[in-house]
């Protein structure tokens, strides 16, 4: 997460005018963006998986976070 927390500050102070960036920035931030979407896309995986794991029944019929 604090990958995505310093990508995103990146983004706020040197990318607000994409448009008007010269076209090495405009590389740059596409860059930047891909870092954002891959931290973004592995949090949804976790959130994803955990609320999986938490409606799965283990063997003995409870989910994983359930005690006996």
């Amino acid at each position: 997460m604090a990958a995505l927390a310093a990508y995103r500050d990146i983004e706020s102070k040197y990318f607000l005018n994409c448009e008007t960036l010269p076209r090495s920035a405009q590389f740059q931030y596409i860059t930047l963006r891909n870092g954002i979407y891959y931290e973004t896309s592995w949090l949804a995986w976790c959130d994803e998986t955990l609320a999986t794991l938490s409606i799965l029944p283990t063997e003995e019929g409870n989910t994983p976070w359930t005690v006996s």
